[in-house]
């Protein structure tokens, strides 16, 4: 698996679980997302991926196929937008577990523990 395929995975999975999330991230979502462009996203993906802008000169159709790779090795797969299989899942686990966990209770249990806790970017 390469670099990309891995933050690709990420990605999915961090879209897919955005609280204003309206639906599966679309092709345009994740390529939009991994470059950075769109200002108006929250970067607290940051704290668990690291990857908000990362790819500035990646385009759609290189995305396309690396997503085409991922749904033929079974990782993700396409249903009116993209999600992760039981696999993809357990790629992220194996190699980042800590970017499975969720960001939210992360920095609620940081509050009540009287800790300044604040996200990248606001």
């Amino acid at each position: 698996m390469t670099t990309i395929e891995f933050d690709l995975l990420c990605a999915i999975n961090y879209l897919s679980e955005d609280r204003r999330a309206k639906g599966l991230p679309s092709l345009s979502d994740i390529a939009i997302f991994l470059r950075g462009s769109d200002l108006s996203r929250r970067k607290a993906f940051t704290h668990k991926y690291d990857l908000y802008g990362k790819y500035e000169v990646i385009t759609n159709e290189e995305v396309n196929c690396y997503l085409d790779e991922l749904i033929k090795d079974k990782l993700i797969i396409y249903k009116g937008g993209y999600s992760l299989t039981k696999e993809g899942v357990a790629v992220i686990a194996d190699l980042k577990p800590e970017a499975l966990e969720n960001p939210y209770i992360k920095a609620n249990e940081a509050v009540e523990r009287g800790e300044d806790y604040q996200y990248i970017g606001q």
